[in-house]
């Protein structure tokens, strides 16, 4: 890989905020603040924390590419696009990188001997449009809930019925948009084709301050390649545009580890749990939250 100097402040073991302030394009002391403020939230001393570098590239389209194999970076081979390079001496030294389009940015050309421990790559945006949702939309959807476990992380107790039919879910989505508070929209790619759903309701009739997300779904085909995570963003931003909500929360089981990295990917925090009894066991979920 090549070399450029990049270099934004002459603090000390400032690696982490410089990575991210060249790789998410913002004002150097702005990023620390926020990266200060996200590990008092997650209950860490200080931000060179795996844990809070790494949700934090997450939130902002990042997602872990690879675990290193144990590489040294001169052996590394990333094709074309945007990294985020953890490595380390394998002793007791630890350096976060930007590498963009082959060319690592930092303030020393003294890492290619360093070993890598992640790799996290900038996802590109899927080709997604929100419509609202058809009727003739819910026989494809259905086809997406495979197994009963399935059902349930995706509806809890809201259907109790599997195989679930798309009259079944059209069935118990009339009554709820006549209603006037429950919004379900459907997702598409660029060819039209239906890649995924959620709705949006008032959980409360005498509270339009909160609007809730549920039954999120992607097309398995489509998973993995940050559909869910750009669907999310343009609800998010649906919200914004047709709503007066100043927060949107949702709940997802804790045994759904994949939908709660991408709920927390696009902003959502932990807010509380609590215990569901459902027909295939009592699982716990996890309430999250983001206010707009």
């Amino acid at each position: 890989m090549d070399f450029a100097y990049y270099n934004p402040s002459d603090e000390s073991r400032s690696c982490v905020v410089r990575t991210m302030t060249k790789l998410t394009g913002g004002e150097y002391q702005a990023v620390k603040h926020e990266l200060t403020a996200l590990a008092q939230e997650m209950g860490y001393p200080e931000y060179n924390e795996p844990a809070v570098f790494e949700r934090y590239l997450l939130s902002h389209g990042f997602a872990k590419c690879s675990e290193g194999g144990g590489s040294q970076v001169r052996a590394f081979r990333l094709d074309r696009g945007i990294y985020c390079v953890f490595c380390t001496n394998q002793a007791d030294y630890f350096h976060l990188m930007p590498v963009i389009d082959g060319v690592i940015y930092d303030r020393r050309n003294d890492s290619q001997e360093l070993y890598v421990l992640a790799v996290y790559r900038k996802e590109q945006p899927a080709a997604i449009h929100l419509r609202a949702y058809e009727p003739a939309d819910a026989g494809v959807i259905c086809k997406w809930i495979r197994t009963e476990e399935e059902l349930y992380k995706w509806s809890a107790d809201r259907f109790n019925k599997y195989p679930l039919s798309g009259a079944d879910m059209n069935e118990n989505y009339a009554p709820q948009i006549t209603a006037g508070r429950f919004f379900p929209l459907t997702a598409t790619d660029e060819n039209d084709r239906i890649i995924g759903h959620f709705i949006i309701r008032y959980p409360r009739d005498d509270d339009d301050s909160t609007v809730r997300f549920g039954f999120v779904v992607i097309d398995p085909e489509c998973r993995g390649r940050g559909c869910g995570k750009e669907m999310l963003r343009l609800g998010i931003q649906y919200v914004k545009t047709h709503f007066a909500a100043e927060r949107i929360d949702l709940g997802v089981f804790a045994n759904n580890e994949s939908a709660q990295r991408c709920y927390a990917a696009v902003g959502f925090r932990e807010y509380g749990r609590r215990q569901c009894e459902l027909p295939v066991g009592s699982w716990t979920c996890i309430d999250m939250e983001l206010y707009l």
